[in-house]
């Protein structure tokens, strides 16, 4: 059979027009099917902000280290683990608090010594006179329980730290990292506010790398020279402290043979010492004892105020059976609100609020420090402390 050509032609013709009509509807429908499709969905508008990725994530401090030699310029880093984070507290947040007298400003005469371009602390050799006791907050005694308060962190965040010293009392001490930024301002302020000073040793612990001290931290494995720079570095951030704090562990007991040299020298650099892990081993006490050197350790970490008060009660029972406590606190908002008005409450208690380095140095034989400005009416210093509520003068290890 044959194919008829014409009329196959025809029926391709007639195919292709109806294609290209079709074509054409689509085409001129398509834009308002879009439009219709698209208004039966729900939409949310989604707005998406990209923080800043900061340089050098995996190592964010190591460029930012002063090396030996150079000006003391702190690394940024906090000490504590990735994802850790203090919320600042605008410093409206608290009500405004005393007037507070200052203390003597720092650097004082012959108390410092030059190590490079670093100015670190040491006994007076004219009058035997120590950092500890000249920088120390005035207190001349209690016979009342007694609750010390330590603020940590102190330097790491402006807004927070500018609340501490502008709205806690004076008699709370500041614990400055030496890895803050402008050390020597947050020092100048603390004293101008009437606040005494510790510097916070970085110590490697037994979490490590998890808690990450950070690039100038004292370590087990460390060479005794990078250990000693590490040191000096740290006691180089400021002037005008009356001593220094750590928490140590098990690592510290391990490697005592290495790290015990560090904190002697210290000791005989005429600084007091706070131990911040409340279960420590008694060997840096021990060896502080010898040296004659202050030394508290801390009895409670407040980590928030929680609404029934609980670490505030428990610092006035532990005040109450053993005549003193020292607690410390991270400068959180809910933590600094909450304490600034269990402070309010100590007076009516019977309980005495004081510098924490008036336990720490009970016994302790001292030098009479320089004139300073009287701090609080009846609470001025004196050439010899009264020994504190249910203690004697003579020098024993501090629990």
């Amino acid at each position: 059979q044959f194919i008829d050509i014409g009329l196959f032609l025809r029926g391709m013709a007639v195919a292709s027009l109806a294609f290209i009509l079709v074509f054409a509807v689509v085409w001129m429908q398509g834009e308002r099917t879009v439009e219709e499709l698209e208004s039966r969905l729900a939409s949310m508008t989604v707005l998406i902000e990209r923080g800043a990725v900061p340089a050098q994530a995996e190592h964010p401090h190591e460029d930012e280290v002063a090396q030996p030699g150079q000006t003391h310029e702190p690394a940024q880093h906090t000490g504590e683990s990735a994802g850790k984070t203090h919320p600042e507290i605008p410093v409206q947040e608290l009500a405004a608090g005393p007037a507070k007298t200052p203390l003597i400003a720092a650097p004082i005469a012959d108390l410092t010594e030059k190590l490079g371009t670093l100015v670190l602390p040491v006994v007076s050799k004219k009058s035997g006179m120590t950092p500890f006791h000249a920088y120390k907050r005035p207190f001349t005694g209690t016979d009342r329980p007694m609750i010390a308060l330590i603020v940590d962190d102190y330097g790491l965040s402006e807004s927070a730290s500018e609340s501490v010293i502008q709205n806690l009392p004076s008699t709370v001490s500041l614990m400055l990292s030496p890895y803050s930024k402008g050390a020597d301002s947050w020092q100048k302020k603390a004293r101008e506010a009437g606040h005494e000073l510790w510097i916070n040793l970085p110590f490697e612990q037994s979490g490590n790398p998890a808690d990450d001290p950070g690039p100038r931290a004292l370590l087990s494995n460390a060479s005794i020279m990078q250990n000693e720079e590490n040191m000096n570095w740290n006691l180089g951030a400021t002037t005008g402290f009356s001593g220094v704090s750590s928490y140590t562990d098990d690592v510290f007991d391990v490697a005592s043979a290495t790290l015990q040299p560090l904190m002697r020298d210290a000791f005989r650099r005429g600084l007091g010492y706070i131990e911040l892990n409340t279960s420590a081993s008694d060997f840096l006490q021990t060896t502080a004892f010898n040296e004659n050197a202050p030394y508290v350790k801390v009895d409670l970490h407040i980590n928030d105020d929680n609404q029934d008060g609980s670490p505030f009660k428990k610092l006035e029972f532990i005040a109450q059976e053993k005549g003193y406590a020292v607690g410390v606190l991270k400068p959180r908002s809910s933590t600094l609100l909450g304490v600034s008005k269990w402070i309010e409450t100590l007076e009516k208690k019977g309980i005495e609020l004081v510098p924490v380095s008036y336990i720490a140095g009970r016994g302790v034989k001292q030098k009479a420090p320089p004139p300073q400005p009287q701090a609080d009416a009846g609470h001025a210093d004196e050439s010899h402390e009264s020994p504190p509520h249910g203690t004697s003068v003579e020098h024993e290890p501090h629990h």
